[in-house]
């Protein structure tokens, strides 16, 4: 069993927030995987992203964030 690290990240309601996040997540260098938490859902306001690794997570902490 893989343990994930796990960030909640705010968005625009709609596939558009999901695109944006989907974005900005693909554009840093991560060196494992990422994906949906389970139950993430288009509709909502914030999503929940799984990483493999938690240096992945330590990256994302520390980038700019979504503009």
């Amino acid at each position: 069993m893989t343990d994930f690290s796990v960030m909640t990240f705010p968005i625009s309601r709609g596939l558009e927030g999901m695109n944006r996040l989907t974005a900005f997540l693909n554009a840093l260098p991560l060196a494992g995987d990422w994906h949906f938490s389970p139950g993430t859902r288009f509709d909502q306001t914030e999503v929940a992203i799984d990483f493999e690794l938690s240096a992945d997570l330590d990256l994302v902490r520390s980038s700019p964030g979504l503009a």
